[in-house]
């Protein structure tokens, strides 16, 4: 990273701080594939990722939502009827919905760890 910009696909994605702690915000359609693309590696302490106003795809599985944040172990994922989150591997249960900031999410964790993600309302996910 440099600074707080980061470069997913081909300009305009960043890195930020916001009302939902550090986001990674989507500017143009893309698939983040976080199970399968190294820089995921790389990405640490973050709390949301917003897809908001783009047709994007995130897939993710238990082992890539308990390392984007170690602190909290929550990731929030901001986005409307035309973005999707596709879960992997291990099952994924619903705990229920959450109100923050006055938008609804709905919530997951995967049985038997300690990571919730929680989606907001109108995101397509696919276990």
């Amino acid at each position: 990273f440099y600074g707080d910009e980061i470069l997913i696909d081909g300009g305009g994605d960043s890195l930020s701080n916001s009302s939902f702690g550090d986001t990674l915000k989507f500017s143009k359609n893309l698939t983040l594939d976080l199970i399968n693309f190294p820089i995921t590696r790389k990405l640490k302490n973050l709390e949301t990722i917003d897809m908001r106003g783009t047709s994007s795809i995130l897939k993710l599985n238990v082992n890539n939502l308990q390392s984007l944040s170690s602190s909290s172990n929550k990731l929030y994922v901001r986005g409307d009827g035309n973005s999707s989150v596709m879960l992997m591997g291990s099952p994924f249960l619903s705990t229920g919905s959450q109100i923050v900031g006055g938008i609804n999410f709905s919530c997951y964790s995967p049985s038997a760890r300690r990571a919730t993600l929680c989606v907001e309302s109108g995101v397509a996910v696919v276990p």
